[in-house]
């Protein structure tokens, strides 16, 4: 499974199954303009940031992986009307 964020295009998943953690999962560029459509200036978007598992997780090796852990946080401006 290649991770979303190594694809160049514009992507959203759906994760709509039992136990998934989010309805739907980006990549960053695809965040970046999901926010930009949702009517906010991106200011900033830092590059792919990956967390640990939290003690007795038992989604580890999803982590280890790559599948899960992995985000990016953005920094943006209500749009002007």
């Amino acid at each position: 499974m290649v991770a979303l964020s190594l694809l160049p295009a514009l992507l959203a998943r759906l994760d709509a199954r039992k136990g998934a953690l989010e309805w739907f999962v980006f990549n960053r560029r695809g965040l970046v303009r999901a926010v930009d459509h949702a009517g906010f200036e991106v200011e900033v978007a830092t590059r792919i940031l990956r967390d640990e598992p939290g003690v007795g997780a038992s989604d580890s090796w999803r982590h280890r992986l790559g599948i899960l852990g992995r985000s990016c946080a953005i920094r943006a401006w209500a749009a002007s009307i």
